[in-house]
């Protein structure tokens, strides 16, 4: 394959688009988050109503994620295996069609799960929480459409059409947020609605360049069946990993409004943190790297280039660090100096020995350092050429 010879520049080529697209969701829901912060009066409130259902709904719509997560593996293997065009445009189909069903299968779990809000939010928060989770949940078959469509680009190494419609989709969303949150006022309800119109926008821009291709469907039962059994796995999977944040929420959302209002903005910080090694996973999985070979070729030289020099700083101020066991009367280098200095009263003389000796048992760590962190310099650089 040509992406053999220079593995790194191909997973960065796809992974940098990919985390432009993946961050979408959680770039909108920051956005609504800052606008409807600075709304006016009960705006902490409105924040905590609004992450609490961000999370809900969230935690609803990540089974179909998962599920249509598989369209991309389905039309990655027709492409290597060369197979014709329709058989990739039929994995389209079948994914816009299980995309349709998830979405309004969510939308109805949305509305069985607003009267269960009431319970995990306070009082003053729940107006807000019930307002924005019964609109956003409006935008389920649109983001899974998006879903399906963005897959489908990823399996055919196309990572930079999904970002461009991720980056429209937002810029619409910004859009909606200035005109329903800050001039008419609608606060949570209007960051939803900005929400779903951004949505909209992000999948009518990919659908357009899809063309007619979302209406091939030929052998759709047999593909959505495909779709459904490569992809249930990698759907119980998410919606276990993201149970564990909606478990946090719901723990902290009976506490006080301005907690869960932290809470809200420091989670979707925290989804920035891990989203590039994820669109990195991604890249690696489109063009058939497995998560060892990844983690070889950039994932780990870069991490253990970062975190090296950091990581052998506190191991040398951990060795310094053990003197301190001398105000317990062990024995060591510090307590050894501690009783000769007040037998000899050459405090000075052997204080300058001590942090010699000090300095000889650190350097070598640092020097090796030093050379690893120059061997992974070169092996990226060689990597990039």
């Amino acid at each position: 394959l040509a992406w053999q010879a220079r593995p790194f520049v191909a997973l960065l080529r796809l992974a940098w688009p990919i985390t432009v697209s993946t961050l979408s969701y959680s770039v909108m829901t920051l956005t609504s988050t800052w606008f409807v912060a600075h709304s006016g009066t009960d705006s902490t409130a409105a924040v905590a109503g609004v992450g609490v259902a961000g999370v809900v709904f969230f935690a609803v719509l990540c089974f179909g994620i998962g599920l249509l997560r598989s369209v991309k593996t389905l039309v990655s293997q027709a492409m290597g295996a060369g197979r014709p065009y329709a058989e990739r445009d039929g994995y389209l189909t079948a994914g816009c069609a299980v995309a349709l069903i998830a979405g309004f299968t969510t939308l109805a779990l949305c509305e069985v799960a607003a009267p269960v809000l009431q319970l995990l939010t306070r009082p003053e928060a729940t107006p807000h929480a019930l307002a924005y989770l019964r609109v956003r949940a409006l935008a389920a078959p649109l983001l899974l459409l998006f879903v399906a469509m963005r897959e489908t680009r990823y399996g055919e190494s196309d990572a930079r059409t999904p970002m461009r419609a991720s980056i429209i989709g937002n810029l619409v969303n910004i859009g909606g947020d200035l005109l329903l949150v800050f001039w008419l006022g609608w606060g949570a309800a209007g960051a939803a609605w900005a929400g779903v119109v951004g949505n909209a926008a992000e999948m009518s821009v990919l659908a357009l360049s899809m063309g007619r291709r979302c209406l091939a469907g030929r052998e759709l039962r047999a593909r959505m069946r495909a779709v459904w059994r490569l992809g249930l796995p990698n759907a119980v999977q998410f919606v276990m990993e993201v149970g564990s944040f909606l478990l946090l929420t719901t723990m902290i959302s009976r506490m006080s409004a301005v907690q869960m209002a932290g809470h809200q903005v420091v989670l979707q910080l925290v989804h920035f943190s891990f989203l590039p090694g994820h669109a990195i996973s991604e890249a690696a999985s489109v063009l058939g790297l497995a998560p060892l070979m990844a983690l070889r070729h950039v994932g780990g030289p870069q991490a253990v280039r970062v975190s090296l020099p950091p990581m052998t700083n506190d191991f040398i101020a951990l060795l310094k660090d053990s003197s301190l066991i001398s105000i317990v009367t062990l024995t060591e280098l510090t307590k050894t100096y501690t009783s000769l200095a007040s037998a000899t009263r050459d405090h000075l003389g052997l204080g300058v020995l001590v942090a010699l000796v000090y300095l000889l048992i650190g350097l070598p760590f640092a020097r090796l350092s030093r050379g690893v962190e120059r061997y992974f310099a070169r092996h990226l650089s060689k990597e990039a050429a």
